[in-house]
């Protein structure tokens, strides 16, 4: 499935678990059956723009599609789920260090825009509370404040974690305490603890 179908298949799902719908809910008021919308979100079925549009009458209003091409914010969180699949942390943190390089090449009012739409989940809590902070140190930098749904409270995690432990395996007790010293305090009252100069990067 290519990047641009992967991003609205997930949008969808999202769409619809924020009107507080199962799929036979919304399949009842689409006029489909429950495995048409279960395929249509699964990825065994393309999105046609008319499926799109019954969908978004169905839950009530119109769903906001942002694709990955013209939105560093979709890309980032459909390459961190698929390099999450894979099994490749390192990856998925390179695919938000490549989000905030795109947003600083945008000017402030693009930059906001870009951000406003809350992304599908990852799969992982822990990588969609990096993604908000992220986007809130990235909108920290641009001096505009961050969107509404990055302090949701799926968003913050309950314990700490360290994400280069997923990378490296298990953390020594000097970087951890580098770590905690060094997180950026967007990332650091999620419970997410990165070094401070590996977002310097971008």
């Amino acid at each position: 499935m290519d990047e641009a179908t992967e991003a609205i298949r997930a949008q969808l799902r999202a769409a619809r678990q924020r009107a507080g719908l199962t799929q036979d809910q919304l399949a009842a008021r689409m006029g489909c059956t429950q495995s048409a919308v279960s395929d249509l979100e699964g990825g065994r079925t393309r999105p046609l723009y008319q499926t799109v549009a019954r969908n978004a009458a169905a839950l009530g209003g119109e769903v906001t599609l942002a694709l990955p091409g013209a939105d560093p914010l979709a890309r980032a969180r459909a390459d961190i789920e698929r390099s999450l699949t894979e099994g490749d942390p390192s990856r998925a943190f390179r695919a938000v260090l490549r989000m905030l390089c795109d947003l600083d090449r945008r000017d402030r009012i693009d930059a906001s825009r870009a951000l406003r739409l809350e992304p599908a989940t990852t799969g992982s809590p822990r990588w969609d509370a990096l993604l908000a902070a992220a986007v809130e140190h990235a909108t920290a930098r641009i001096g505009v404040g961050p969107p509404s749904w990055t302090a949701a409270p799926s968003k913050f995690l309950d314990r700490w974690w360290f994400p280069v432990e997923d990378m490296i395996g298990r953390l020594p007790t000097r970087l951890a305490a580098y770590l905690l010293a060094n997180a950026p305090g967007e990332f650091a009252a999620r419970g997410v603890f990165v070094d401070r100069a590996s977002l310097r990067t971008w």
